[in-house]
């Protein structure tokens, strides 16, 4: 073979190798298991793992049962394997959460003179492993402290 025929299919095949790469779609932002997005935020039922600045599932945790006269309380969470990104509150409850980590506070009282359910507070969790309920402190229907963890 002449050396100009071999240096044509030389540059061919690096042609072929250079366009017939990976067929796989693109990691767009903020999907599982790519880059999170420039705010640090990823789409929907996914957290933003900062340490590693990728995004991942998340789950979701009712809270233990509370006191049945309970009408408001602050919960401290801690993580214990997974990490706590927030907490969803469900229409029977008013609330708010603040994450310092490894630490998430819960704040949150029920909408109307009723019992608080379990299922009225969430926890959303991501990565591997679960969350600690650290400290519970619940209040009655006149504001005193019930007696509790």
């Amino acid at each position: 073979m002449r050396t100009t025929q071999l240096f044509i299919l030389l540059v061919i095949l690096a042609a072929l190798v250079a366009c017939g790469g990976d067929s796989s779609p693109a990691c767009a932002d903020g999907e599982a298991g790519c880059a999170c997005r420039v705010d640090d935020t990823c789409a929907d039922g996914l957290a933003c793992d900062l340490a590693t600045r990728q995004c991942e599932t998340t789950r979701e945790v009712a809270l233990p049962a509370l006191d049945p006269a309970a009408r408001a309380c602050e919960i401290l969470l801690a993580d214990d394997g997974a990490r706590v990104v927030t907490a969803r509150f469900d229409g029977s409850v008013t609330g708010e959460s603040i994450r310092q980590a490894p630490r998430t506070a819960l704040a949150f009282h029920a909408n109307e003179d009723r019992a608080i359910a379990s299922s009225a507070v969430r926890a959303v969790l991501a990565g591997a492993g679960g969350m600690t309920v650290a400290r519970t402190r619940c209040f009655d229907r006149d504001g005193r402290a019930l007696a509790g963890r």
